[in-house]
């Protein structure tokens, strides 16, 4: 498939796509998304770069581009993982009360049962 400028090329191209341009091409394009690409073909004097929130790293024709995570997400991230501990802690608190509950129903019922019993 052709495509008549490199940012639709870039924006259709499958991860660890290839781009082969036909012409010399100079355009400017900013990404967006997370890709690996290769760009071949003829000459290449424009830019390629990240869009914020993205990282670029080129070697020789080959891009790849990846989302960065800020400290203020790995803090969320972290505290996603601390908060699901806490809800672990809270449901084992919770079973072990029911569990109680529960032995103790069980253990009234018994008794009651035996006091209702003619010897």
């Amino acid at each position: 498939m052709g495509y008549l400028k490199l940012n639709d090329a870039v924006n259709e191209v499958e991860n660890n796509g290839k781009i082969t341009l036909i012409k010399e091409n100079n355009e400017d394009i900013i990404i967006s998304r997370e890709i690996n690409f290769t760009l071949s073909g003829k000459k290449f004097t424009g830019t390629i770069s990240a869009a914020e929130g993205f990282e670029i790293t080129q070697n020789g024709n080959n891009y790849s581009v990846k989302k960065i995570i800020s400290e203020n997400q790995k803090a969320n991230v972290n505290t996603g993982t601390d908060m699901n501990m806490h809800n672990k802690i809270a449901f084992f608190v919770a079973f072990i009360s029911f569990a109680s509950v529960i032995s103790m129903i069980a253990y009234e019922k018994h008794h009651r049962k035996n006091k209702n019993t003619i010897k």
